[in-house]
C-alpha cells in the first residue's frame, strides 16, 4: 500500500444514495481500488489517451503514486478512470447491484472472496450506496492482506508474466483488427459480386438479344439484297453495323467485370493469408508464455520443496549467439539449473566476429534470436553449423519466454532422439 492508505482509524463513509464515483469514495480507499482493479499497462493508456506524459523509467509505485493522488478530485483523469472500471466490471456491479442490506453485501463480498474472484466485487462493494463503513473496511483489510500475500510472492516473476500477458494483448488486439478489417472487406466483396453478377447477367441477356437482333439483321439482309432500291440496303447495313458494335462493348465490358471480380477474389486470399499468419504468431506467443509460466511455477516451488524444474538438457552445451546483454545472466542461470552449459557470443558487438567459429565448436546446440543478432553473424552461425551437422534453433525474439521455448524444443528433440535409438535393435 501507498501513504495514501496509511492512518490509524477508519472514518466514516458519506455519499449520495447512489453508486458512489472514484473521488467520492474514502481517499484511503484509492490505494486499494487502483493497485486491485487497475493494472499498470491499463493505467498507461488511461494516460496515453488523456495526453498525460509519464517518463518511461518512472517505476511501477511511483506510477500507481500519481494516479493515487489525482484521484480525490473529480478531474479528467478520475472520470476516465471510473468509466474505465465500470465498463471492465459491470458484470460485478450488476451482482451488488440488487441488494440493499448489509447482511446481504457481506454474504455477497464472502462468496466472491472464498472464490478467489476480488477485483470486480471490491469495486462493486466501494462504490455501492447501500455499504457500512464497517462492511467496506472489513474487505479494506482482506484485500489489504491479500496484497502482502501477492507482494511476498516475487514481484520479478510478476513483471516478466505481466510482459507476456502485454504481448499477448498487443497480438490479439491486432489479430482482432485484421478480422475486423477482414470481415468488413469480405461483407464489400460479396456485395460487389452480387453486384457484378447482377451486371454480368444484364448483359449475357443484352449479348443474347445482340446475337438475336443479329440473326434477324442477317435475314433483313438477305432481304434487302434482294431488293432493286440501294438505298433500303445501305440503310439497314448502317443499323447492323451500329448494332454489331454494340454487341462487341457489351462483350468487352462483360470480359473487364470478370477481370474485376478474379482481382477481388486474389485480396480476399491474401487477407485470410494475413489473418492466418498473425493467428499463428498469436499461437506462438500463446506457447512461449505457458513454456515461462511453467519455469516460473517450477522455480517458485523448488524456492519451497528443494526441486528444480522439468528442463533436463542431459548436459548439453547451449550457445546463445547474441540477444540482450543484461539478460545473459539470467539465461546462464536457466540452462546450469536445466542440466546443460551456457556459452555465450555477443555476435561481433564487442567480441571478434573470427571467435564465432571457435564457439560454436564447443557446443551441442546453438540457440540466436533473429531480432538481436547481426546478419552477418546469423548467417556464418546457420552455415557453421550445417558444416558441422549441429543443431541450431532460431529463436523468434530476444525475450527469456523465446529462450525458454527453444530449450524445450531442445529437450524434444533429445528425447525423440532418445527413443528412436532404443527403437534401433542392437545386433
Amino acid at each position: 500500500m501507498c501513504e495514501s492508505c496509511e492512518t490509524d482509524t477508519p472514518q466514516t463513509i458519506e455519499g449520495p444514495r447512489r453508486r458512489k464515483k472514484l473521488w467520492e469514495t474514502d481517499v484511503r480507499l484509492h490505494c486499494s481500488i487502483i493497485g486491485t482493479c487497475l493494472t499498470l499497462g491499463e493505467l498507461r493508456r488511461i494516460a496515453s489517451r488523456l495526453h498525460v506524459r509519464v517518463p518511461p523509467e518512472l517505476k511501477d509505485y511511483d506510477i500507481h503514486a500519481q494516479f493515487v493522488d489525482v484521484v480525490g478530485s473529480p478531474g479528467p483523469v478520475a472520470k476516465a478512470m471510473h468509466k474505465v472500471l465500470d465498463r471492465k466490471y459491470k458484470a460485478a456491479i450488476r451482482r451488488f447491484s440488487g441488494l440493499e442490506d448489509d447482511g446481504s453485501l457481506r454474504s455477497l463480498w464472502d462468496s466472491c472472496l472464498q472464490d478467489g474472484d476480488v477485483p470486480g466485487p471490491y469495486w462493486a462493494l466501494a462504490t455501492h450506496p447501500a455499504v457500512s463503513k464497517e462492511l467496506i473496511w472489513h474487505a479494506f483489510g482482506e484485500v489489504h492482506m491479500l496484497s502482502h500475500l501477492v507482494g511476498a510472492s516475487g514481484r520479478a516473476n510478476i513483471r516478466r508474466l505481466r510482459s507476456l500477458e502485454t504481448e499477448r494483448d498487443v497480438l490479439a488486439e491486432e489479430l482482432g483488427k485484421y478480422k475486423r478489417r477482414l470481415s468488413e472487406r469480405e461483407s464489400e466483396m460479396r456485395r460487389l459480386l452480387d453486384e457484378h453478377a447482377i451486371e454480368t447477367r444484364d448483359l449475357g441477356m443484352q449479348i443474347l438479344a445482340a446475337k438475336a437482333t443479329e440473326r434477324r439483321l442477317e435475314a433483313a439482309e438477305e432481304r434487302i439484297r434482294e431488293q432493286e432500291s440501294g438505298e433500303a440496303y445501305r440503310s439497314m447495313r448502317s443499323r447492323v453495323e451500329t448494332l454489331t458494335r454494340q454487341a462487341a462493348e457489351d462483350a468487352q465490358r462483360a470480359g473487364e467485370a470478370e477481370v474485376r471480380i478474379s482481382a477481388q477474389g486474389r485480396e480476399i486470399d491474401e487477407l485470410r493469408e494475413t489473418n492466418q499468419r498473425l493467428g499463428e504468431a498469436l499461437s506462438a506467443a500463446t506457447r512461449e508464455r505457458e513454456s515461462l509460466e511453467a519455469v516460473l511455477h517450477s522455480e517458485l516451488g523448488s524456492a519451497g520443496e528443494g526441486k528444480g524444474h522439468d528442463l533436463d538438457l542431459c548436459g548439453q552445451r547451449i550457445v546463445y549467439v547474441g540477444g540482450r546483454a543484461r539478460l545473459i545472466p539470467r539465461l546462464r542461470t536457466l540452462v546450469e539449473r536445466a542440466n546443460g552449459t551456457f556459452i555465450h557470443h555477443d555476435g561481433g558487438i564487442e567480441e571478434r566476429g573470427e571467435r564465432l567459429g571457435e564457439v560454436l565448436a564447443q557446443g551441442d546446440v546453438v540457440l540466436f534470436p533473429v531480432d538481436c543478432v547481426s546478419h552477418r553473424a546469423c548467417q556464418l552461425a546457420k552455415r557453421l553449423c550445417k558444416q558441422r551437422s549441429k543443431t541450431f534453433v532460431p529463436l523468434r525474439s530476444s525475450g527469456l519466454s523465446s529462450f525458454v521455448s527453444g530449450l524445450h524444443e531442445i529437450v524434444s528433440q533429445t528425447e525423440a532422439i532418445e527413443r528412436g535409438a532404443r527403437c534401433i535393435p542392437s545386433h
